[in-house]
């Protein structure tokens, strides 16, 4: 896809504006990054030659994108997290659909951390009675749990509670380690 500050700053417009995350394409960071490093190599080449018509305006303009891009993950992220939470407390499925992949991780994991909460404050099984607390030694993909829970994805140096039962397979086969 074709992508400019215009459109990017399309996506922030309309993110402020709506309560939703607004669907974007999966590919939509990735292009993002791939937009601001020519962008950076642009000025970079500039800069670097003598006698080009090099602007400091480029400059603000580099570092407004810059800004731009952090707030639009600032803001998505914000209405996902918020999305799981409620999802969480009140049983609900919101649509994923027009989230990114990473997206849709934060909100699976921000959605079992609180799942858990609620069923421990609420007495429903013994979700924090069976869970070990593990730090993640090596990048983990998404797991399936029993009931067809799904964990994950882990990344390495991520310290979390886990079901005993998934911390001692991850442990087992030296995807993480107890935390004391």
């Amino acid at each position: 896809m074709d992508i400019d500050f215009n459109k990017i700053k399309a996506v922030q417009m309309e993110e402020k504006e709506t309560k939703s995350p607004t669907k974007v394409h999966p590919e939509f960071y990735k292009w993002m990054k791939e937009f601001l490093e020519k962008e950076k190599e642009r000025i970079e080449k500039k800069l670097t030659r003598v006698g080009t018509d090099f602007k400091v305006e480029e400059l603000y303009e580099y570092q407004n994108l810059v800004e731009l891009m952090k707030e639009i993950i600032l803001i998505r992220s914000e209405k996902i997290v918020k999305m799981a939470v409620t999802d969480a407390v009140f049983g609900k499925d919101s649509s994923l659909e027009g989230l990114t992949d990473w997206e849709k991780d934060l909100y699976r994991y921000v959605r079992n951390v609180v799942e858990d909460a609620v069923h421990y404050v609420l007495g429903e099984g013994k979700r924090f009675k069976d869970t070990v607390f593990v730090r993640i030694l090596r990048d983990v993909p998404s797991i399936v749990g029993p009931y067809g829970k799904v964990y994950g994805p882990f990344r390495s140096g991520e310290e979390l509670p886990l079901p005993k039962q998934i911390a001692e397979i991850l442990i087992k086969e030296g995807y993480a380690e107890v935390v004391e």
